[in-house]
């Protein structure tokens, strides 16, 4: 797997947000597309307070950032989802106090990005085979649906045509069943543009 174009691919993708905000589905999400289920969730992720005290002078440095308790992160949960979804995420930062740090967000991405390459390893057995532009592109469909969501689950039809025409490297047919259901349809775009290239790295054999 690429991690490195894995990464920055998502990155362009998903954005990269310090504080906590709602998604296109009103699902409360920090760093990289990173879905938070609960506020207990929410809890153990590290997040540091950036409000400055009361009667700070604004020309001297600030003092440096402090951890948040588990009871103001789930606080903080529960007040960005009162908000109203559908907005941009810059939108939510003026109801925020605290932010995570660029080292976690980047170690809980690349987190992830191993999770889902190793969903994605246990079904397709060939895996380490799949060119590289293919790998990405499975790797972001998986990513960006959820759990359950490319492989099929309660409650997700899933991609079942895609999943079979991966397993046989149809990458053709892979480029034609791979759209979303998302806004940003450069998404889809790209992701078709993967699954083509990889047809003519790795073209299906009678």
């Amino acid at each position: 797997m690429d991690y490195v174009n894995a990464q920055d691919l998502l990155r362009e993708y998903e954005g990269n947000v310090k504080y906590m905000y709602l998604d296109t589905h009103g699902k409360v999400t920090v760093g990289v597309g990173q879905m938070i289920p609960s506020e207990f969730d929410a809890a153990g992720y590290p997040f540091y307070l950036v409000n400055k005290p009361a009667g700070a002078n604004p020309f001297t440095e600030p003092p440096p950032p402090k951890k948040a308790t588990e009871e103001q992160i789930k606080r903080e949960y529960r007040n960005v989802k009162r908000l109203p979804e559908g907005q941009k995420s810059e939108y939510y930062a003026t109801f925020t106090t605290m932010e995570m740090r660029q080292p976690d967000i980047d170690r809980l991405l690349l987190q992830r990005i191993k999770e889902c390459g190793r969903a994605l390893q246990r079904r397709f057995r060939d895996w380490n085979q799949f060119p590289s532009c293919a790998q990405l592109a499975l790797l972001d469909m998986e990513y960006n649906v959820g759990e359950g969501g490319l492989f099929g689950g309660p409650g997700h039809r899933g991609f079942p045509l895609l999943i079979a025409a991966a397993a046989s490297h149809d990458w053709n047919t892979c480029a034609a069943e791979c759209h979303r259901n998302i806004r940003n349809e450069k998404r889809n775009d790209d992701t078709r543009m993967r699954f083509t290239q990889a047809a003519k790295l790795d073209p299906l054999t009678p």
